[in-house]
C-alpha cells in the first residue's frame, strides 16, 4: 500500500523520507519551526531556515552555514558547511529542541551576523 500522507510526522525511516516527492509541503513547516526556535532566544532575528530538495538550510544573513538533513521522524542530522565547499557532518542529531540548542551554543560563533552594527565616525568635539 503506497502513503498518501506527505506529513512530516508518517516517516519513520530514511527510506520513507527519501520515497516521497521533493515537494513535500510538511519540510516548510518545518523549517519555519526550526527558525522559531533559533530565534527564541532574542539574539539570532537574522537567521533563517529554509528547505530545499528534501533538507533544510540554516542560514546567517543569507548564507546557507548548517544543514539538516531529516534521520527519522522528528529527528535530524546536524552538518556544517566547510569553507572548502564540501557539508561536513557533526554528531550532534536529535529533534528541534537539542539541535537549537546545540546551534546557539556550540555553534553560536557561526551564527552572528555579518552585518555589523554602524560606526560613527565622526568626533564628539
Amino acid at each position: 500500500m503506497h502513503r498518501q500522507c506527505l506529513r512530516h510526522g508518517d516517516f519513520h525511516s530514511v527510506a520513507e523520507l527519501r520515497a516521497a516527492p521533493r515537494s513535500a509541503h510538511w519540510l516548510a513547516a518545518d523549517a519555519q519551526t526550526w527558525t522559531t526556535a533559533i530565534r527564541a532566544d532574542g539574539c539570532h532575528d537574522h537567521v533563517t531556515v529554509r528547505a530545499d530538495r528534501r533538507v533544510l538550510y540554516v542560514a546567517v544573513d543569507g548564507e546557507p552555514i548548517i544543514r539538516l538533513d531529516p534521520l527519522a521522524r522528528h529527528q535530524y542530522g546536524l552538518s556544517f558547511h566547510r569553507h572548502t565547499g564540501p557539508w561536513e557532518p557533526t554528531p550532534f542529531t536529535g529533534d528541534v529542541s537539542r539541535l537549537a540548542d546545540v546551534m546557539t551554543t556550540v555553534f553560536a560563533r557561526h551564527l552572528e551576523s555579518y552585518d555589523l552594527p554602524p560606526t560613527r565616525n565622526e568626533s564628539d568635539h
